[in-house]
């Protein structure tokens, strides 16, 4: 079982600046609880299920992030008449809902593994000869 610095830079994806409101240790341990159980549920083997977990808490994790630039504003300008204008990068939103949508990709890609299977990614091939 992975435990949440796996997911925390250096040794994992998630950045500390990307979690300003500095709980990114407990929302990595959760995400991870999150992933397992989703990993439980999915039948995925224990082969792969720390895999299938950290990609499914990753995927939890820049969802949190899309959620949160989508609800604030990248800028805010007052004018002279005291009308407020906000704008919202929508690049940056796109950018984490994209890590998102790989992320959570790649844990159904480990739904769907057989047991006897090489994890999603790597060359598995299978031959079958008849005689």
């Amino acid at each position: 079982m992975l435990l949440p610095e796996a997911l925390i830079a250096p040794t994992g994806e998630l950045q500390e600046g990307f979690f300003p409101d500095g709980n990114l240790l407990t929302y990595a341990n959760e995400w991870l609880v999150q992933g397992y159980t989703q990993a439980t549920v999915a039948q995925i083997s224990d082969t792969y299920r720390d895999f299938a977990a950290k990609g499914y808490a990753y995927y939890l994790a820049y969802r949190h992030v899309a959620d949160r630039l989508a609800a604030e504003p990248n800028s805010v300008s007052v004018d002279a008449a005291a009308s407020v204008s906000k704008s919202v990068g929508r690049d940056r939103i796109a950018y984490f809902q994209g890590l998102a949508r790989q992320h959570l990709e790649d844990f159904h890609r480990y739904a769907n593994v057989p047991q006897q299977a090489k994890p999603p990614g790597s060359t598995y091939t299978q031959t079958v000869v008849v005689f």
